[in-house]
């Protein structure tokens, strides 16, 4: 199923009509490995070393000073990284007080997907789980947009589309009939489309 959560207090922060009028867009992408840093595996790890990782996390994403960031491999609250919403934690310890966040993994143990960080409020999201790639997890792409007018240049702004994406790492075969399904459902997009 596609689940979509907005995280984040983003009535404080821009609102939903603001147009970005940069010269340029910044994007970044991290996959943040359920918030495990360089360690084997999260599951090794306390809510409090996991806590302590995402502050670090934060400055790394203040830092890159991006209108939007995506996720990867970003944790709603799961039993295997500590029990709480890395995705808020990270939206409100960083200037990117906005998120949309899609689990596409889901079970008793972990809940996880892909999501999207900006300092404003993104508009229009949408999740998209892929096909079943079993033995490993769902896998699949969160979208939101942001309006853009390049130096105010523009008589109306840019609707300008991000995505988080997550293919199967296991299987070029799978990540292909993933892309495949990307493009199906994306096809009918328009407008500028920024995949990370």
């Amino acid at each position: 199923g596609e689940s979509v959560a907005e995280a984040g207090d983003c009535d404080s922060a821009a609102g939903a009509n603001v147009v970005v009028e940069s010269e340029s867009l910044r994007v970044a992408t991290l996959n943040i490995a359920h918030g495990r840093k360089d360690s084997a595996n999260q599951m090794l790890l306390s809510e409090k070393s996991l806590r302590a990782n995402l502050p670090e996390l934060a400055g790394l994403l203040d830092r890159a000073r991006a209108d939007a960031i995506a996720l990867q491999e970003a944790d709603a609250p799961s039993s295997w990284s500590g029990g709480f919403d890395h995705v808020a934690f990270l939206a409100e310890h960083s200037r990117y007080g906005c998120a949309v966040h899609g689990v596409h993994a889901s079970n008793r143990l972990y809940s996880f997907g892909t999501a999207l960080l900006a300092p404003r409020r993104m508009g229009n999201p949408l999740v998209h789980d892929f096909e079943p790639s079993w033995p490993t997890t769902n896998k699949g792409f969160t979208l939101a947009e942001l309006a853009w007018n390049p130096a105010g240049r523009l008589e109306n702004p840019l609707r300008v589309r991000f995505g988080s994406v997550h293919l199967d790492f296991s299987r070029r075969s799978v990540r292909r009939a993933q892309i495949d399904e990307m493009v199906a459902v994306l096809g009918e997009e328009q407008g500028p489309l920024v995949l990370m």
